[in-house]
């Protein structure tokens, strides 16, 4: 049941003052989230730097190619860094380093190769560039409940660095430039199999860390639903009203709506494979490990 069109004006003419008085005395205190101290060494080395640097970490494209994803590679990173959208020093840089170090702590080689950083953007998403720098946005942040779930997206983008997924598929998409048979869907399955490698692979670092087993699956749920601005729960009538208002009961539903979501759906020209076949993958690999962690919080933040 909805409200109509002048019913739903109605309530929102009628609440906003409410709103806007309990949120007067909050506003005032907002602050934008500000990276802190000195910039970190990768913000401040020049182009050509960070080109020489990478150089001997490609190992999987051709040498014909090498220099030009050498230099791809750290020009997106560049756009990214310079953007201003990248925190450093803040405290959700600092939490995310913190699990992203936990998760590596038996991997000294690979933890001194991988910065983590937070990135300001609303898309619940996390991205591993080729130089080793991972990125977690803000979004993400907002829609997961606890770190276990954080946890196992950094793993994720881990194996991606870890098994050279970038390098890989930049190689495929130059040689498929020279092989007219080399079609859109090859390359996207090959992005695919990517993707359920780096879920499956994930695990040995998040078993290792000792997070929660049952925290996997939630993860995909937040992908599936994060596009949802709020949860469709059950409305207490009474926390509108008042002693000077009253708003009738005919204006709120008799019940939540049921969210509607189709884990399988057509992932035929999409990079990643849709929600149900990655549940489905992970299921069976999470069976092959024994002594899992209980706890969804491991990290000692201050």
């Amino acid at each position: 049941m909805k409200p109509s069109g002048i019913k739903m004006f109605c309530i929102t003419f009628i609440l906003l003052p409410i709103f806007l008085a309990g949120q007067e005395n909050s506003l005032d205190q907002f602050k934008t989230t500000k990276s802190v101290g000195e910039p970190p060494k990768i913000f401040k080395e020049t182009f050509e730097e960070r080109i020489e640097d990478s150089k001997g970490k490609v190992t999987e494209v051709e040498e014909k190619y090498k220099d030009d994803f050498v230099r791809y590679s750290n020009y997106s990173l560049r756009n990214l860094l310079k953007s201003g959208y990248i925190l450093y020093g803040d405290p959700m840089t600092n939490f995310v380093q913190s699990v992203g170090n936990n998760l590596l702590r038996n991997h000294p080689d690979l933890k001194n190769e991988i910065q983590f950083y937070v990135i300001k953007n609303n898309i619940t998403n996390a991205l591993c560039t080729e130089p080793g720098v991972i990125f977690i946005t803000t979004g993400l942040l907002s829609q997961i409940e606890n770190e276990a779930q954080l946890a196992y997206v950094i793993a994720h983008e881990i194996v991606h660095y870890q098994e050279k997924h970038l390098q890989k598929s930049f190689n495929k998409s130059k040689a498929s430039d020279l092989n007219a048979s080399t079609s859109y869907q090859d390359q996207v399955t090959l992005s695919k199999d990517h993707e359920f490698e780096a879920d499956v692979n994930a695990l040995r670092l998040y078993h290792a860390a000792g997070y929660s087993e049952k925290e996997v699956h939630t993860v995909f749920d937040v992908l599936m639903y994060s596009y949802l601005t709020f949860d469709e729960i059950e409305i207490d009538s009474t926390f509108f009203g008042n002693p000077t208002i009253h708003i009738p009961q005919s204006y709120f539903p008799e019940k939540a709506n049921p969210i509607l979501a189709f884990e399988d759906y057509d992932d035929s020209k999409s990079t990643h494979p849709n929600i149900r076949k990655r549940k489905d993958s992970i299921s069976g690999a999470i069976r092959k490990y024994d002594n899992w962690g209980v706890q969804p919080f491991l990290t000692c933040f201050i």
